[in-house]
């Protein structure tokens, strides 16, 4: 009887760390299979970044962290959202937007994370394709636009743009714009890296480029913004 209790109290305890070291593992990677935020970081700024993907997402990212914290590169399929609190902001990747299904979800996942959650920044990330904007990622963000019946404000980040025609993006900035169903309400233009073009878990080390993004999502209107 003895024996029998002290395993007992033994497994009790086995259970119980195992529960505390999933608990601290998600404290620190964030709900990887949720749609939405969840409630423990709900009361935070969430800033979720949408694109296809190889647009960069998970690279801007891990800029702005100065260290790799969500997996990035060639080849590297994610296909559940990444969490990642970095001074007091929850910094959400969600997966590609390559096919429609994807794009119904996410527009499906905005829309409910509009509704309960303050503080709220969207961001969608894409890359210049020949002469413009890639139609595929231009046709994505306005599919995911149309679909959100909720009032909202996005911001757009323009990446991997080539330094040479950046002045000619800006110069062009209006006509840009015109080619998107809803008028995102910021535009952050970042230049193409070539030292991290090919490598995976990179970021770029350019202290002026990590400034510009975080100034960018530190400006960026939110949605639903909860009173101080």
């Amino acid at each position: 009887m003895k024996n029998s209790t002290n395993t007992y109290v033994l497994g009790l305890l086995r259970i119980g760390t195992g529960l505390v070291y999933l608990a601290s593992l998600l404290l620190i990677n964030g709900c990887k299979g949720c749609g939405a935020p969840s409630q423990e970081t709900s009361h935070k700024e969430i800033v979720t970044f949408y694109g296809h993907p190889g647009v960069g997402k998970r690279t801007l990212c891990n800029t702005i962290f100065k260290k790799v914290k969500f997996e990035s590169g060639i080849n590297i399929a994610i296909h559940h959202n990444q969490e990642y609190i970095f001074e007091n902001k929850v910094y959400m990747v969600t997966p590609g937007l390559a096919d429609k299904k994807r794009q119904k979800e996410a527009a499906q996942e905005i829309g409910e994370a509009l509704k309960k959650n303050g503080n709220y920044k969207i961001i969608f990330v894409i890359t210049l394709g020949g002469v413009g904007v890639n139609h595929s990622h231009r046709e994505a963000v306005n599919t995911v636009c149309k679909a959100i019946d909720t009032p909202f404000e996005y911001g757009l980040i323009i990446n991997k743009v080539e330094k040479a025609i950046i002045p000619k993006i800006k110069t062009d900035m209006d006509d840009l714009i015109k080619l998107f169903a809803k008028k995102p309400s910021s535009i952050c233009v970042i230049p193409r890296n070539e030292s991290i073009a090919v490598k995976n878990n990179a970021f770029i080390k350019n202290s002026a480029i990590r400034e510009e993004l975080i100034n960018f999502i530190d400006n960026l209107q939110a949605n639903n913004p909860q009173p101080n």
